[in-house]
């Protein structure tokens, strides 16, 4: 089953069988084995929320967007929904990505004489990000993603480069209100830019005419690509993170039957994620700064498909993760943010498709004054081993202090970044054994102690929590 144009197909359109279906697919999911499942009986538990609407995206803030059963974009957070509108004269919309700004991109849809465009909304205006240059007679765009630079990416129909007369759809990086074609491998058929990362990293696919394809990373003006770099026969990226890994599904060889959910950090090589037992296609569709990997993993249907989370390693059923008694039946996982918040579709205890918000035990929402999150440089200003430094944070209501995954918190030595930002730390604590204490409220305070050799370094900081998400700040001793 080929996913690479899923991201192509309108939001609100996906078909899922009713719930009997899915039944039948977690009792398939029973049976069979898998390497490195995790088991997750004991592991906590996430909290379901139907959102009703159905989701595409979740940042950092928690702020979710997608598209409504009546086809309009919408912004929900802090349990409330906005619905986004359209463009002039347009029929329909629907939000593809958000940043951690609060800037949304999607598209506007008019009749089915002409074709939708892409779009940004933000602070309450919705405005159309055009076209390549000469679109054709159907001219449609869309935007699937935006970084916290501004930097769009997306989908364009455009006649440039055709040679069979027809408009063919392109890739495309709008920024400073140009959009440029990244249509760069040589295809006569088409191209999509699915996801940028906050480095400008783009991945997309291109497809051929012959109906073979390949995935592409464009990064500093060149683009390569990815399946060559790989060493796999065809690959459908979906997304990249911040340190550059990429998560999608591929076809190792010709003679694999189904495409499985990958994971490639351009450092090393690829990993196959697998699937999940009693399944044999699998496809990874987002992932968070921690290597949290979120997806779902079916029988190339989309009937039978049950959602995922890949941590540490371990691909688990994430309807194990819920309680047993939710009603859900949890199909497909289609993003996670840096807490661990994640949202897809499914099937709610009333028989309806709807979306789902899921959030995990812990909701880390950063760390608060006098300490400045990632990528910032902490400057310590006293002598290192003379003061404690108080590291701040909520997990939305009182978990006991019994939160740090065993041998963390922990520290380790790094080289001092030249172009992060810096702010020098306000406040800190007399010198004693480092401790949790719990304040009130949700909100929490890890005093840490420091030791007098880290003088004239820096070091990264990781509060990793017991829901395996890793929660990171980097400090510099001076003196």
């Amino acid at each position: 089953m080929n996913t690479a144009w899923l991201k192509r197909t309108n939001l609100l359109k996906v078909t899922l069988v009713v719930a009997a279906a899915l039944v039948a697919a977690w009792l398939v999911a029973l049976v069979g084995t898998q390497p490195r499942l995790a088991a997750a009986l004991d592991a906590p538990k996430y909290t379901v929320t139907d959102l009703g609407a159905f989701p595409r995206a979740i940042n950092n803030s928690g702020q979710v967007v997608g598209g409504t059963s009546g086809d309009i974009a919408f912004l929900y957070e802090m349990g409330s929904m906005t619905e986004l509108g359209v463009l002039p004269g347009g029929s329909s919309s629907a939000a593809w990505g958000i940043n951690d700004v609060g800037q949304i991109v999607g598209e506007s849809n008019f009749d089915e004489t002409s074709g939708g465009r892409a779009i940004l909304y933000e602070n309450g205006t919705m405005t159309n990000l055009g076209t390549l240059p000469n679109p054709g007679t159907y001219g449609r765009s869309v935007a699937y993603d935006i970084n916290d630079s501004g930097q769009v990416v997306g989908v364009s129909d455009t006649m440039e480069g055709s040679t069979d007369g027809r408009a063919h759809e392109h890739a495309f990086l709008f920024e400073d209100g140009t959009m440029t074609d990244l249509h760069a491998l040589g295809s006569n058929d088409r191209s999509m830019a699915v996801a940028i990362n906050n480095s400008g990293q783009i991945v997309g696919s291109e497809g051929f005419a012959n109906g073979g394809g390949t995935a592409f990373l464009y990064e500093n003006g060149n683009t390569t690509d990815l399946s060559a770099r790989m060493g796999v026969y065809r690959s459908n990226p979906e997304d990249i993170s911040d340190s550059g890994q990429i998560v999608g599904n591929m076809l190792s060889s010709i003679g694999q039957e189904s495409e499985h959910a990958f994971l490639y950090d351009t450092d090393g090589p690829v990993t196959d994620l697998g699937t999940l037992p009693g399944r044999n296609y699998s496809i990874a569709v987002a992932i968070n700064s921690s290597g949290q990997i979120v997806g779902y993993s079916d029988l190339d249907d989309v009937s039978n498909a049950t959602a995922f989370l890949y941590n540490g390693g371990a691909m688990t059923n994430l309807n194990d993760l819920i309680p047993a008694d939710s009603g859900w039946q949890l199909s497909q996982a289609i993003d996670i943010n840096d807490s661990g918040t994640i949202v897809g579709w499914g099937i709610n205890p009333n028989g309806q498709r709807h979306g789902f918000l899921l959030t995990p035990p812990y909701t880390f929402s950063g760390f608060f004054a006098p300490v400045d999150n990632y990528p910032t440089l902490n400057v310590v200003p006293q002598p290192a081993g003379t003061a404690n430094q108080l590291l701040r944070f909520s997990l939305g209501s009182d978990q006991g202090t019994d939160i740090f995954e065993n041998a963390y918190p922990s520290s380790t030595r790094v080289a001092c970044p030249s172009e992060s930002p810096e702010d020098v730390v306000e406040e800190t604590a007399a010198a004693e054994p480092s401790n949790l204490k719990y304040s009130g409220n949700g909100q929490y305070t890890y005093s840490w102690k420091t030791e007098k050799a880290w003088k004239g370094t820096c070091r990264e900081l990781n509060l990793r929590l017991k829901d395996g998400t890793d929660h990171k700040a980097l400090f510099q001793f001076t003196r």
